[in-house]
């Protein structure tokens, strides 16, 4: 086994849907071992990869879904991320269903840089349907590390064949089933639903209404999961079907190696994220914790969960990406304030935040800020 990781050392998470996606993942990780977590009953696999900074590799773990499907995928983000609270940006790897009239075809790559659409999620009236609401953006940082690697292709560097060559020699099961053709990357918008698909029509239908270029069952689920714990997604997927009634496994390997590839690729052209070293001693010179926690929970911003995570997401990276989630708004709050607490900076960031959601002129943020600065000093 190799050197074991701390749960702050780790600030990438990597979910996949089923074995055939998850076996390449755990392959490109360097010095992968298994891990359990207290409490929680999911294996995690660590290891690292490489960086944009050539000596500060991305910590990561890693796991595989219990069953496939967006409920399943939000029930483990938010597990993945209490075990492990200093995972700052998850990410999405496997396969998917492509969209021929994009020119989609089996094995190319899909880097979802226009987000997910939960396609199910409707309103349905008399004068038609509509989405209900948005999953919210994909990381900005990511979908940088996605532009300099189109920057790259147009120069003829493309990192990820590299890599989805080695995965190929490794192993049989992700070898391309048919020969002479190219793997392309595609960008765009990834749908996503509890729907396998095996209908032309209504792939097409969707594909048209929605401006899809793939489908896939696990996306939406990571992304509201991901937006609850105050987390940023991505999503790279490769195309194992057409979803059609041609739909079958063969391609399930390669396309899964492709898109460990690509995602590779990314996390290669991504800086690292560098967590402060959390101070010794905590929350000691936040005397009066209770008052600040009983003033926040006062705050109908800070207990609505939507509203309290856009509080953490104005957090400095280095702060939010340390704070625990929990649906328990009392605990939350805690962990917020504890987490802060435990850095020289964290009792302004902690304001600066709540002045940008409150403003600056409002009573509350001024009662607020009043409480907090009385009980929680600054040396």
């Amino acid at each position: 086994m190799g050197s074991s990781h701390m749960p702050g050392d780790i600030t990438i998470g990597i979910v996949t849907a089923l074995a055939i996606e998850y076996a390449p993942v755990r392959k490109v990780l360097e010095g992968a071992h298994d891990q359990h977590m207290q409490g929680d009953q999911k294996l995690y696999c660590v290891g690292s990869v490489p960086s944009a900074a050539p000596d500060t590799p991305h910590q990561v773990v890693a796991t595989q879904l219990t069953r496939d499907g967006t409920r399943d995928a939000a029930a483990t983000v938010i597990g993945l991320v209490r075990s492990f609270p200093s995972v700052r940006t998850i990410m999405v790897s496997g396969i998917a269903a492509g969209i021929p009239d994009a020119g989609l075809g089996l094995g190319d790559i899909v880097s979802a840089t226009e987000g997910v659409v939960d396609y199910s999620h409707l309103r349905v009236t008399g004068e038609g349907t509509e989405l209900r609401r948005p999953l919210g953006d994909v990381s900005a940082a990511v979908l940088d590390a996605d532009n300099r690697l189109a920057e790259h292709e147009i120069h003829g560097h493309r990192p990820w064949l590299t890599t989805l060559a080695t995965l190929e020699r490794s192993n049989v099961a992700f070898r391309r089933p048919s020969g002479g053709e190219t793997t392309t990357v595609h960008r765009g918008a990834i749908g996503s639903a509890d729907i396998l698909l095996r209908d032309a029509i209504l792939r097409d239908g969707l594909a048209h209404r929605h401006r899809i270029i793939a489908l896939e069952m696990e996306a939406s689920g990571v992304a509201t999961a991901a937006r609850l714990c105050g987390r940023e997604f991505f999503v790279v997927r490769a195309i194992s079907d057409l979803a059609d009634q041609k739909k079958d496994d063969r391609w399930h390997g390669h396309a899964a190696a492709a898109s460990t590839a690509y995602l590779h690729a990314l996390l290669g052209a991504l800086m690292p994220e560098i967590s402060t070293p959390t101070r010794a001693g905590g929350n000691r010179n936040v005397d009066g914790l209770p008052r600040i926690v009983e003033a926040l929970l006062g705050s109908r911003a800070v207990r609505d969960e939507h509203t309290r995570s856009q509080l953490i997401d104005l957090l400095p990276a280095y702060i939010r990406s340390g704070v625990p989630y929990s649906s328990t708004p009392r605990i939350h709050v805690i962990s917020i304030v504890s987490t802060c607490s435990g850095y020289p900076s964290g009792r302004e960031a902690l304001l600066d935040s709540l002045c940008v959601l409150l403003g600056e002129d409002s009573p509350e943020f001024g009662a607020l800020a009043a409480v907090i600065r009385q009980n929680w000093s600054r040396a």
